[in-house]
């Protein structure tokens, strides 16, 4: 779980200088100020139902999200859906809020598994 924290903590550094991409942050000794770290309790959040993604992950819960976001390329991470729900799991939205946030994120980048769930509704008619 120390590395959720410190995902987390790179999540946070993000979102307060927009313009530097996820994965080129560091909470190391040069950085100007340490991010506040989001509580172990928040990020081991369910989400309300686990969303599968077309590239081979599911995001179960809001930590798996942040590990998600902080792999993204630069590309899709500085997108308005993706900085919207990245803003949410800072402010510490309810887990409902992030996991709308997300699925629009994952369906506006075409990663939506949504194959996924229409198997799943067949199996239980």
């Amino acid at each position: 779980m120390a590395n959720d924290e410190h995902v987390a903590m790179r999540i946070v550094g993000f979102l307060l200088s927009p313009l530097v991409p996820i994965a080129s942050l560091s909470t190391g000794p040069h950085s100007a100020s340490p991010p506040m770290p989001l509580p172990k309790a928040y990020l081991a959040t369910k989400l309300p139902e686990p969303l599968p993604t077309t590239d081979g992950g599911t995001l179960r819960t809001i930590g798996d999200a942040v590990a998600y976001m902080t792999a993204l390329p630069k590309h899709r991470e500085m997108t308005k859906a993706w900085q919207h729900a990245a803003r949410l799991i800072i402010q510490r939205a309810p887990v409902e809020a992030v996991a709308r946030a997300l699925s629009l994120a994952l369906f506006t980048d075409a990663k939506l598994d949504l194959g996924h769930k229409r198997a799943r509704a067949e199996t239980t008619v």
